[in-house]
């Protein structure tokens, strides 16, 4: 896995914004565990807390 999407979210003053986001593997923290994921989705309530 050289790359994969993730949800980043990014906060500027007061606002914060979400978007998917092309990372490299190599932009992950040392040591912790990578799974591939096939599925999933972002629930109502996640979406309503990001705005």
């Amino acid at each position: 896995m050289d790359t994969f999407q993730a949800l980043i979210a990014r906060q500027d003053g007061d606002r914060i914004d979400a978007a998917v986001e092309t990372l490299e593997e190599s932009a992950l923290p040392p040591g912790e565990v990578t799974i591939r994921v096939q599925y999933s989705s972002v629930n109502f309530k996640d979406a309503v807390a990001s705005e």
